[in-house]
């Protein structure tokens, strides 16, 4: 811990992924997403888009969550939908723009398969599932409320896409008053280059661990 313009700051993978005040979160790992391509990241070469670069990152989720559980830490679930169950849209015209060239942009109903997030990574009892239209998993859902009941103080981020919703949700977090912390191998993209660039930005501004010493700092402090 540092102490900067007389604030504390946490700044040791200790503080700052301690399971007392710690919760991961998982991003948009739904059907809709890792089943087939439903997103073209604008302004990146289509190339580099594959449904693969996404997937990669199921099993290291997978791991991590395990590990989660295992330390007992709260673990929330965002899911992304584009309309209601009555058809009704819930995405505003200003998220819409940049899927403007998109020759399919998501059509995600709400209670749908699509919606749901994939069996590998499914939720379990005691876990908190949330549906959002916005990109921030805090904005406008009761993600904030639930973390402050529990005294959560970092949010474990994983999930998609990198440059995205979890970008914005990292950002999001700290406005919200907590720590986001990346992992590494837990967050992904259709497109690597993006992925790379929005990784090396959030690296900058906010920690970013990987998974095994995230695990291994578990471990040490349940000894």
């Amino acid at each position: 811990m540092k102490i900067i313009n007389g604030v504390e700051v946490l700044t040791t993978i200790h503080e700052l992924v301690h399971p007392s005040h710690s919760a991961v979160l998982v991003i948009d790992m739904q059907n809709s997403g890792l089943k087939s391509l439903t997103y073209e990241e604008p302004g990146f070469e289509r190339s580099g888009t594959q449904v693969s670069n996404l997937a990669a990152i199921v099993p290291h989720i997978q791991r991590l969550l395990a590990a989660s559980r295992n330390a007992g830490l709260f673990v929330a679930y965002a899911q992304w939908i584009d309309r209601s169950k009555d058809g009704a849209s819930l995405v505003n015209g200003p998220h819409l723009y940049c899927h403007r060239d998109d020759a399919g942009p998501p059509n995600v109903f709400e209670g749908s398969w699509e919606a749901q997030t994939v069996e590998e990574l499914a939720s379990q009892p005691g876990d908190y599932v949330f549906d959002k239209s916005w990109s921030s998993a805090f904005h406008h859902t009761g993600l904030d409320d639930v973390l402050r009941r529990r005294n959560i103080r970092s949010v474990i981020i994983t999930g998609c896409i990198t440059g995205g919703c979890v970008l914005k949700s990292a950002v999001d977090a700290s406005h919200h008053n907590y720590y986001p912390v990346l992992v590494r191998e837990c967050v992904g993209s259709y497109n690597q280059e993006s992925h790379d660039l929005a990784l090396k930005w959030l690296e900058t501004k906010f920690p970013v661990f990987d998974c095994a010493a995230i695990e291994a700092t578990w471990k040490e402090m349940s000894r």
